[in-house]
């Protein structure tokens, strides 16, 4: 946009050289401008002049688009070459991490099923378990945001319905939250629910994030549902709780990453799974909200485009 400017402003000469052309030619100007010496022929000098301006102001205006299209190549080469620094430092620190976690992992399981281990031994053993646990799906998660900052998914149909029940079932197996109760709902009538468009495996990661976030902020008696339906260009998906709810000032930072509520400080977490779920709907071109009354519950709404 900057250099359109220019070169209109470089051309203001010969705008000004044609409107004393076109007065002279009227004969609202002399041709000639005279001197006690000399004689001028005022088209011609005018021009001159307005050619030999144009011509510095369209040199100006390639240096100055020359000069930006340096500037913004070389902002684009330190982008990616830092999100490359990321990525290799995140590979790194998993790779690093991995067989130490996993190690201690095994260690504890082992520990845990020996007949000598005491009861007080038991409960040290299990929290070193889930704090392990949380070590690892903390390197997961940033990991997934990492690769997902280059922007390309996978294009492909993808059944919601399968989506749902594998992300419930991750979402409990292997947890305490194996016994919670979760409500599934998928539009059947008068259709059932289209597919979407887009990479299924980032699909089931972000409702399991959804699920085991709704199972962090309720209790055994509360409810959870999950509910889908269509209007014929978008899918819409909700993730509904019974549990104690966000609080209004807090509903517009829960998607930053590494925030967590001034009620969730005490709740297992690591402040990356909303962000990781927004960023995965915003690459298959969906959106996110989310409405919540304190000490009655919160819907996660997800919506997102069908699949032609």
């Amino acid at each position: 946009m900057k250099q359109w400017r220019s070169l209109i402003v470089a051309l203001v000469p010969l705008a000004v050289t044609a409107a004393v052309a076109l007065l002279v030619q009227r004969q609202l100007l002399p041709n000639f401008l005279y001197t006690t010496t000399l004689q001028f022929d005022l088209v011609g000098l005018a021009l001159r002049l307005g050619v030999v301006l144009s011509g510095l102001g369209v040199c100006l205006m390639l240096g100055l688009w020359w000069s930006d299209r340096r500037l913004l190549r070389a902002q684009q080469q330190e982008q990616l070459h830092h999100s490359a620094t990321r990525r290799d430092f995140l590979r790194r620190l998993d790779h690093e991490l991995k067989n130490p976690l996993t190690i201690i992992h095994l260690g504890v399981i082992n520990l845990r099923q020996d007949p000598a281990t005491s009861t007080t031994q038991r409960a040290s053993l299990a929290r070193i378990a889930q704090q392990t646990a949380r070590l690892q799906k903390l390197i997961v998660d940033l990991r997934w945001l990492t690769e997902l900052d280059e922007g390309s998914i996978e294009q492909a149909p993808v059944d919601l319905n399968d989506v749902l029940a594998e992300a419930i079932m991750l979402a409990q197996d292997g947890t305490k939250y194996a016994e919670r109760q979760v409500t599934l709902n998928v539009q059947q009538t008068p259709w059932p629910l289209s597919h979407v468009l887009g990479d299924r495996e980032l699909l089931v990661v972000a409702f399991r994030n959804l699920l085991e976030n709704s199972f962090k902020y309720t209790a055994d008696g509360d409810r959870v549902e999950i509910r889908a339906l269509e209007n014929g260009h978008q899918a819409m998906i909700e993730v509904a709780d019974s549990g104690h709810g966000i609080a209004a000032a807090e509903q517009e930072l829960i998607f930053e990453n590494l925030y967590r509520g001034q009620d969730a400080r005490d709740i297992p977490g690591r402040g990356l799974g909303l962000p990781l779920v927004q960023q995965i709907v915003i690459l298959h071109g969906g959106q996110i909200s989310v409405r919540s009354r304190p000490q009655t519950g919160t819907v996660f709404t997800v919506w997102l485009p069908l699949a032609p």
